[in-house]
């Protein structure tokens, strides 16, 4: 004997007859992650969109890296006075650190910069002819100069020290003496007692630049001086 059908039940089957089951007509998981792989791209085409996308995410993260060292360029160049480029020149009656003799070489320091000659191999009387380029910014700032002997199994030995100021030579390059005779001596820095200098410095114009030849008494030593040339190089956009 079949069970009645309530209202109910008579109505969800004329239904059923009208549309079909629902569940047989609702789409199914696997149906739909199907038409999701179909929308998105599979195999090359979902690669060359991942591939496209990290390529403009790379390079909107260059430009904002490009644009901020910009940035730290121009303000450094902004508090730049300019460059002093400092030729070591040579070393005269260096103290001997190993047996017989040593193998010197030179540090230049300014602030936090630190830059350095090459070593020369047995000499007290040594000739580098190097140029070393310091950022000037704060022109009140020392020069330091250390000489040290170069140790391969120790510690590099020192061979003693000086120091220089540059407010003179930067007041001679503010006067701009273009158009004077090549070798005029525009001013001198004489020794005394609160500097280093062992001899006369003149500041003079030589080739369309002011130049100071420097002899340095080393201190802290039991002999030994070094020669430098200074010479000032302007950069477009300083304060210098």
């Amino acid at each position: 004997m079949q069970p009645l059908l309530t209202c109910d039940s008579r109505r969800l089957r004329s239904l059923e007859r009208v549309t079909g089951n629902s569940r047989r007509r609702s789409p199914r998981p696997t149906y739909l992650r199907r038409q999701y792989r179909r929308g998105l791209g599979t195999g090359p085409r979902l690669w060359i969109l991942l591939t496209l996308l990290h390529k403009q995410i790379k390079l909107a993260t260059q430009t904002v890296e490009s644009l901020d060292k910009r940035g730290r360029e121009e303000a450094m160049v902004e508090r730049l006075l300019g460059l002093l480029r400092v030729r070591v020149l040579r070393g005269v009656n260096l103290a001997v650190r190993d047996t017989w003799s040593s193998d010197p070489y030179v540090v230049l320091r300014m602030g936090k910069q630190k830059l350095k000659t090459r070593a020369i191999k047995k000499c007290i009387n040594p000739v580098w002819n190097e140029d070393l380029t310091l950022s000037v910014e704060d022109p009140t700032l020392l020069v330091r100069l250390e000489v040290y002997d170069k140790d391969t199994f120790s510690f590099d030995d020192p061979m003693g020290n000086a120091e220089f100021d540059i407010e003179r030579f930067l007041e001679a390059v503010k006067m701009n003496p273009v158009g004077v005779p090549n070798g005029t001596i525009i001013t001198k820095v004489v020794p005394n007692r609160q500097n280093c200098i062992a001899d006369e410095s003149p500041i003079y114009w030589s080739d369309g630049k002011v130049v100071q030849d420097l002899v340095l008494r080393l201190r802290n030593v039991e002999c030994g001086e070094v020669e430098l040339q200074l010479q000032w190089v302007s950069v477009p956009g300083s304060r210098g």
